[in-house]
Parts: C-alpha cells; sequence; structure tokens
C-alpha cells in the first residue's frame, strides 16, 4: 500500500492531504493492550519521511480507536499533509471527537479557531412523521414579525421555527434526551479514564452496562 501511495505523491506542486483509518501505528506508545510491530511501524515512518509528510498532531483524545470490550487502544485514525500545505495553513489542527456510531473517533480538521457562526437548527426525519410537530412548525411560521422586508420576515420567521421546535422537543422527549447525554457523558468519561490507567473488573462492567443502556435508550428515541 505504501508503495501504491507514494507512486500517487509523486506530481509535482500537488497539495496533499491523506486521512483516515492508515490500519498503523508510528510508535509503540500509540497502542495499548495491543501488539506493536516495529517493522510495520517502520514501513509506515519511512514512507511518511520519503513522501515530506507532515503528521498533524492530535488534541481531545490519546486514541482514535477502542475496542468493543474496551480494553485496546490505539491511534490509528490520522491527517498527513505535504509541506505547501503547511505553508498555506501553518495554524492548522486536528481534534479528536467522542467517539459515537463506530469503534473510531472521527476526527475533525480546522485552521486555528475559525468561528463558523451560528450553529444550524437539527430537525430528524423522525420528528417530521409526529402530528404535532407540523402544528407547530405552522403555528410558529404564523407568529407577527415586526419588519416590512422579505428577507428578515423571512429570516425571523424562521428564527422563530427553531426555537417553537426546540420547546416541542424538549417539552416532548426530554427525559429520554437527558438520560441519552447523561449516558454518552458517561461512556466518554470512561473512554478517557480507560486510556490512562488500566479499569478494574468492576468498572469495565459498568462501562459496558452504560453502553448497553445507551444503546436501548437510541432505540427507543
Amino acid at each position: 500500500m505504501w508503495n501504491d501511495l507514494s507512486d500517487i505523491l509523486t506530481y509535482d506542486g500537488a497539495m496533499w492531504v491523506i486521512f483516515g483509518d492508515f490500519n498503523e501505528v508510528r510508535f509503540a506508545y500509540e497502542r495499548k493492550n495491543t501488539e506493536f510491530c516495529e517493522r510495520k511501524a517502520k514501513m509506515f515512518n519511512d514512507f511518511i519521511k520519503d513522501n515530506s509528510l507532515l503528521d498533524l498532531p492530535l488534541g481531545g483524545r490519546t486514541y482514535t480507536r477502542i475496542s468493543d470490550n474496551g480494553t485496546k487502544f490505539s491511534k490509528l485514525d490520522r491527517f498527513l499533509v505535504s509541506e505547501n500545505f503547511i505553508q498555506q495553513w501553518p495554524n492548522a489542527n486536528v481534534l479528536v471527537l467522542d467517539k459515537k456510531h463506530t469503534d473510531h473517533c472521527p476526527l475533525f480538521l480546522k485552521d486555528g479557531d475559525i468561528d463558523f457562526g451560528p450553529k444550524p437548527v437539527k430537525v430528524f426525519d423522525e420528528w417530521l412523521k409526529q402530528k404535532y410537530s407540523h402544528d407547530v412548525i405552522n403555528a410558529a411560521w404564523k407568529s407577527p414579525v415586526n419588519s416590512n422586508k422579505p428577507d428578515v420576515i423571512f429570516r425571523e420567521k424562521l428564527k422563530i421555527v427553531k426555537q417553537e421546535l426546540r420547546k416541542w422537543y424538549s417539552t416532548s422527549h426530554g427525559k429520554l434526551k437527558v438520560e441519552i447525554e447523561e449516558l454518552t457523558n458517561a461512556i466518554n468519561d470512561w473512554e478517557k479514564k480507560a486510556e490512562v490507567t488500566n479499569l478494574d473488573e468492576e468498572q469495565l462492567n459498568k462501562w459496558m452496562k452504560d453502553r448497553e443502556s445507551l444503546t436501548k435508550k437510541k432505540t427507543c428515541n
């Protein structure tokens, strides 16, 4: 694989960003409770060095892959970039986000502290299948707005719909949502703790129990 990638990287002047699960680590400390192969790590490091790539440091988490039983950790995911990428974005960095849907943590590449503006409202398909959500949207859209400008009226009505949907969801799904958030936070805390210390059997069982509870509650959500 490394030779195939190296052949692609021979194009002069191109700016490269290679990211994802490389299924390999660079150093022994990037694995915990899993086998480290020095030969494979050397091949990976030689590939990075020979192609003048830079391994962007990760923030937020030490490892990016956690086994289902919560005992094995590895830093398999990363961003490798060319030198001209760093010249263009010298403040680029990578944040490891909390794991949710797979055994890998998602990575977020950003250029310093970028302000992406206000967060968009999240509307899930399941909401629209429920009868009363349409009533909430219709009532909110009919709310009066103190302006004669069409663009301002449209913007303000969207704000009202956003606020009313949040209130409706909080009222009808609030308890379950809070429980899901609490379990998610607890699981993330277990994962972060397991990165730096070995959990005993009781702690591991509690972690696994929280994961089972979260799966059940998400099914009901």
